[in-house]
């Protein structure tokens, strides 16, 4: 391993995936990206990186390319009542080096893919090959075998395929399936200048975060730079938040679809790894959208394999060790924002005392390598 080509398989080309890819540049890889859909592209509403995740963006020298394409510096919170009224504001530091982005979920992953697909490293080769549908894994050989009856092989293969993976079924023989929590979530986005006409929405066409609380049910808007519609029932979405602020109503009737994704989860896995497998992302640590960690954990996934693998490895057992690294620091953190995540965000007891204590753990995060020299 030490001399000739390392090479690596990521099972999956959504966020954690590409952010893999961007972390693992090294010269003497290859690395092969396999996605089970015909088009490599996203859909979905906004997405945020928190602090920790833009730390990240930073070591890896691509924060300034990300910002401007697409992300939005959050400027900061305001959550009102479910009558309209302001009960609640954070205002965020704006001298803030790794400030709070949020995207276009599109935006994101096609940043995220173009930096993935053109390492700035020499010898070092990327390539994603669609259509290829994961059946089979060996773990202890490295071989992967598609619907297509394709095969590859590889030194280290990292499952970063999502909530319903198959390469945790690989590493967890009879691993727990997603399980609906009982809860739903509408998604839409909205032009901003639909919106205008509306006095009491002002608050949408600042840079920052807007939250509607009541009951058992929320209403989190963002602002991004781009605007996107999935198909759905707007007069469903109007029911469902009957009784909140007319002028709530009112921006949602400007929404001419919606899509409505039921909320699942995993529970806690016994391990990650196995062989030369590694889970990461929503296939390792699936996370309720409730603390908007999920995208931020997966690039701290991505980091931590980075610096695990930054220099070559000698042997089969060399790698397997690393990857006993990997799981060691990771497990800890990401299932305590895991569980944070599905205690939907009660402020008494669980994981966490109060959400500003979750805040301080999430985004003071410094990365991997300082968890290593603290041990």
């Amino acid at each position: 391993m030490t001399t000739d080509k390392f090479t690596i398989i990521i099972v999956g080309g959504g966020i954690a995936g590409l952010a893999t890819a961007i972390a693992l540049h090294k010269p003497g890889r290859e690395i092969i990206i396999l996605d089970q859909s015909k088009f490599l592209r996203e859909v979905g509403a906004a997405i945020s990186l928190q602090a920790n995740a833009t730390k990240i963006l930073r070591k890896w020298g691509v924060y300034d390319y990300m910002a401007n394409n697409g992300g939005v510096r959050d400027g900061g919170f305001e959550i009102f009542d479910d009558k309209g009224n302001l009960f609640k504001s954070v205002v965020l530091p704006k001298d803030s080096v790794s400030p709070r982005l949020v995207f276009h979920r599109v935006d994101l992953h096609n940043n995220l893919l173009h930096l993935a697909t053109h390492p700035t490293v020499p010898d070092c080769k990327v390539r994603v090959e669609l259509n290829k549908k994961v059946t089979f894994c060996d773990s202890s050989s490295g071989t992967v075998e598609t619907e297509d009856g394709a095969q590859f092989s590889a030194d280290l293969i990292v499952g970063a395929d999502g909530i319903h993976s198959r390469l945790r079924e690989i590493v967890i023989p009879n691993a727990p399936k997603p399980q609906p929590t009982g809860t739903s979530a509408y998604r839409i986005l909205t032009p901003i200048s639909s919106l205008e006409h509306i006095p009491e929405a002002k608050q949408f066409m600042k840079p920052l975060t807007t939250m509607v609380i009541g009951g058992d049910r929320r209403h989190v808007q963002e602002t991004t730079s781009n605007a996107w519609t999935s198909e759905g029932s707007v007069d469903k979405l109007l029911q469902s938040f009957a009784g909140f602020p007319q002028w709530l109503l009112d921006v949602f009737k400007e929404t001419s679809s919606t899509a409505l994704w039921q909320l699942r989860t995993v529970p806690p896995l016994p391990t990650w790894i196995r062989g030369r497998v590694a889970l990461i992302g929503d296939a390792a640590h699936a996370m309720l959208p409730l603390r908007g960690q999920g995208a931020s954990q997966s690039i701290e996934d991505a980091e931590a394999l980075g610096v695990v693998f930054d220099e070559p490895c000698r042997n089969r057992e060399d790698l397997e060790s690393r990857l006993q690294t990997f799981f060691k620091g990771r497990y800890e953190r990401a299932s305590k924002v895991q569980a944070y995540s599905t205690e939907t965000g009660q402020s008494e007891g669980g994981t966490f005392r109060d959400p500003m204590e979750f805040e301080e753990y999430s985004t003071g995060y410094d990365g991997f390598q300082k968890w290593i020299t603290s041990r």
